[in-house]
């Protein structure tokens, strides 16, 4: 809405001020290690008919909440320049998204290098890692509905002036190359669709997509972000198959955290097995079994209970034959 000012001296001025109708669409997860890299991204949304939420890693020290990231139905997770950027706390919070039908569009021109062998590339992406391109010009694949005639120059101008390690992908099982680096076969980008009930998107851009300006002619990031976005969005008439088992034995985070009274972990059981959940406190004494037995491959969720606990923080403690995982939790009253 428009907002005028008037002070009694006769100055005035009038202020166009934003505000949210109803939930954002898109979410910026900004994992670039304090950069600014997230403010070109910013500036693409800002051609977009609506409101976007943005979370700064850095400035919230802490990773985003599971049950924020799973409400919205495109997620945009940049990583920029940063090395080893992808915490498991966070591969496993994509996971969970992705697994609830999430849509998300990754980017970070180091991922390859540090991810690229790694199951959730594997598994979710379906993209391995090759190595490294020389070019600094990806070129949209023919016929694709959201890279068809598209070149980009990754030389900064406008933009960022970060290409330094291009990552060459391997599309697996089903993924569909989006871009390659100049005419060459070298793959830079991915799409991958999982059909059925629960299906997502995902969409991988191994190169510094904040780094393509329009320069000589060449196309806009902004064109590529418009026609993702609006790909994520179409709903189509799928299957319903089977959700996948999950791959290794691993803990989701708490939700809510930090929490009052009550708070849920997700465990993902790859196979039939025994494993034990408990909750331990700073100390490592135990403070409640939630659960202790074998268990049906697949997802299991726990509730804990913490009306009788004291105010102060808590660990979710998975142990099963293959190892363990923690998860920290912080009670208040």
């Amino acid at each position: 809405f428009e907002l005028s000012v008037t002070s009694d001296e006769g100055w005035s001025k009038e202020f166009e001020i934003p505000v949210t109708i109803g939930h954002p669409y898109y979410a910026i997860i900004d994992d670039d290690g304090g950069e600014d890299i997230e403010k070109y991204f910013i500036e693409d949304l800002g051609n977009r008919p609506f409101i976007y939420s943005h979370y700064d890693m850095v400035a919230e020290d802490w990773w985003p909440d599971q049950e924020w990231v799973n409400s919205f139905p495109v997620v945009i997770w940049i990583t920029g320049n940063d090395r080893d950027a992808l915490a498991d706390e966070e591969i496993l919070i994509m996971e969970d998204y992705l697994d609830n039908g999430g849509n998300l569009i990754l980017s970070g021109q180091y991922l390859g290098d540090d991810h690229g062998d790694s199951e959730f590339f594997s598994n979710y992406l379906h993209a391995g890692h090759l190595g490294n391109a020389n070019s600094r010009e990806p070129k949209g694949i023919e016929g694709n509905e959201l890279t068809n005639d598209m070149r980009f120059l990754l030389l900064g101008g406008t933009a960022a002036a970060n290409s330094r390690f291009p990552s060459i992908i391997e599309p697996l099982d089903g993924a569909q190359p989006l871009f390659t680096y100049g005419d060459s076969e070298d793959i830079a980008g991915t799409m991958y669709e999982e059909e059925g009930e629960n299906g997502y998107k995902a969409i991988y851009i191994g190169f510094a997509l904040e780094a393509a300006a329009g320069l000589g002619g060449t196309s806009f990031r902004y064109e590529f972000i418009n026609n993702a976005l609006d790909y994520m969005l179409t709903v189509g008439v799928n299957d319903t198959p089977e959700r996948p088992l999950p791959q290794t034995f691993n803990l989701s985070q708490p939700w809510p955290n930090p929490f009052n009274s009550t708070t849920e972990v997700r465990v993902r059981i790859p196979e039939t097995g025994d494993f034990s959940l408990d909750v331990v406190d700073v100390r490592g004494r135990s403070i409640a079994n939630l659960y202790e037995g074998s268990h049906a491959p697949g997802y299991a969720n726990f509730v804990w209970d913490a009306a009788n606990s004291p105010a102060g923080e808590y660990f979710f403690r998975l142990t099963h034959d293959e190892g363990f995982a923690v998860r920290k939790m912080v009670l208040v009253k």
